[in-house]
This record gives structure tokens, C-alpha cells and sequence, in this order.
């Protein structure tokens, strides 16, 4: 089984095309947003932060740690890797700048302490 196997990605686009949003941003770390786990198939508990989006269209993208990429094997969209805090704000600011580009300008919404700062009180 691979990720997102009994996840039925069609309802979600027809649901977010209702809802008038462009896609569902999943988030985790350590355990704490236990839906996304589930959503995605991940099985265990991760020590890093990843963040999916899924979008209303195309295919979904992932930003996941160096040394939990074997979590994202069989994942059925791009993985984008970081290691250090800068390539990880790197990676959110890219998939930002290429959602928004791609949406026309729409945008998800993001609420963070500045540059992640509070690192357990960080939510997108």
C-alpha cells in the first residue's frame, strides 16, 4: 500500500471546488495533528515536522525531512526534502510562491510565529 491509497482525492477536490479553497494543507510534528497520519497512511511517530499540501487540482507536494523520506516512499506527488531550518522556510516559501502562481494569485492561509520561532505553537 502507498500513500494516500484509501484516500479518496476526487471527493477532496470536489469538496474544496465547493468550499471555494484551492487545498487542504496537512501538518505534523510529533505526533500532534494525528488526522494528517491518517489522511496520508503514514504509519509511527515522526521527530520532524512535514507539511502536504493537497490540491484542489494537480498533484499533491511534500515537504519532509531528510531522515524521514522512507515515511514518503510511494508518495504519489513531488517530495521536497530539507535538513536545516533555512532549506525548510526555503521549501515553504517555494511552495507558496508556486501555489500562489498556480491558483492566480489565491493563497492558503498561514498562521505562524515568525519564522516558526514558537516552534510547538505553530500552525498553518
Amino acid at each position: 500500500m502507498t500513500l494516500l491509497d484509501q484516500f479518496d482525492l476526487p471527493a477532496l477536490s470536489e469538496l474544496l471546488g465547493k468550499l471555494g479553497a484551492d487545498g487542504w494543507l496537512l501538518y505534523d510534528f510529533h505526533g500532534i495533528n494525528p488526522a494528517a497520519t491518517r489522511v496520508l497512511g503514514i504509519r509511527g511517530m515522526g521527530t520532524r515536522r512535514f507539511f502536504v499540501l493537497l490540491p484542489r487540482d494537480g498533484k499533491p507536494v511534500a515537504i519532509a525531512h531528510r531522515i524521514e523520506l522512507a515515511s514518503f516512499d510511494g508518495f504519489p506527488g513531488e517530495v521536497r526534502p530539507y535538513a536545516a531550518w533555512r532549506e525548510l522556510h526555503d521549501q515553504l516559501q517555494r511552495s507558496r510562491r508556486s501555489h500562489e502562481r498556480h491558483c492566480g494569485g489565491a493563497g492558503a492561509s498561514w498562521r505562524a510565529a515568525p519564522r516558526f520561532a514558537k516552534r510547538r505553537c505553530s500552525r498553518v
